[in-house]
């Protein structure tokens, strides 16, 4: 009988303790959000003294991207090519500069990810240029733009874009004419975590750039999370997390870990 109430006694000490633990948890959460809130409401109210608005809830945070450096790899660059010059092609390589060569055209891979495609004329026929980029492109790319003549693609990594690495695939006469922009490997490297900033940091920082430049910004219309690709001594495709901040007026990326400010031309 003194064993079943000791079991007992146990059992409630032990949810007492899980319910003590989930008001911890709860406590905790409430905190957080309600600190999350007064810091939009501020970094609200501080652009509104600089005259410039913004819906609050551009200023909700997602969640922190990583960086990641990728490394060349010459068997996915030769898969590459070949989807376009098909497999007998002849492959040179001039200080990082790799070159293929085939019947149907040609295409140089530099080691900052950057390409460009120049095919003979009637090669590479298509229904329709969406559907050709669809057909051809990595998985990882998505249509940004598509017209009779241009289609855009971008790549993604970590499901954010990578905003400065598209690729521009321009057709003439029903067949693809060439190519250029960047070429970045569907298999997504490790990433590494880094001390990111605030949606609110990052407006402050670019009201704090207007103010400091001249430039006129009187609405923030929308805020997004992608990547810079860089090139470095050391890592030559290297993604930098940045948050994309659109305005009445310009453009703008701000480093996600420096908050540096840029102008997107």
């Amino acid at each position: 009988m003194e064993t079943y109430r000791l079991k007992n006694i146990i059992i409630v000490i032990l949810l007492l303790l899980n319910a003590f633990l989930l008001f911890l948890l709860l406590t905790q959460q409430y905190q957080e959000q309600t600190s999350k809130q007064a810091l939009i409401q501020k970094t609200t109210a501080l652009l509104a003294g600089n005259d410039i608005a913004i819906d609050p809830a551009l200023l909700e945070e997602n969640t922190p991207l990583l960086s990641y450096a990728y490394e060349r790899r010459s068997e996915t660059e030769d898969a590459f090519a070949a989807v376009f010059l098909g497999s007998e092609t002849v492959k040179s390589d001039n200080g990082g500069n790799v070159r293929y060569e085939s019947g149907r055209g040609r295409m140089i891979l530099r080691p900052n990810g950057s390409f460009t495609l120049e095919m003979n004329s009637s090669v590479l026929p298509l229904s329709t240029p969406k559907d050709f980029v669809q057909e051809t492109c990595p998985d990882h790319y998505r249509l940004a733009e598509s017209g009779d003549t241009m289609v855009t693609a971008v790549p993604y990594a970590g499901g954010a874009p990578v905003y400065n690495a598209a690729i521009e695939f321009r057709f003439s006469g029903g067949c693809l004419a060439s190519a250029s922009g960047y070429f970045l490997p569907a298999e997504t490297p490790a990433g590494t975590e880094i001390k990111q900033i605030t949606r609110c940091s990052a407006a402050v920082s670019l009201m704090d750039d207007c103010i400091t430049s001249g430039r006129i910004c009187s609405t923030i219309t929308a805020i997004s999370e992608g990547y810079l690709l860089q090139s470095t001594a050391s890592a030559p495709l290297l993604l930098t997390p940045v948050y994309r901040i659109e305005t009445n007026t310009y453009s703008y990326y701000v480093n996600a870990a420096t908050g540096h400010v840029s102008v997107i031309r």
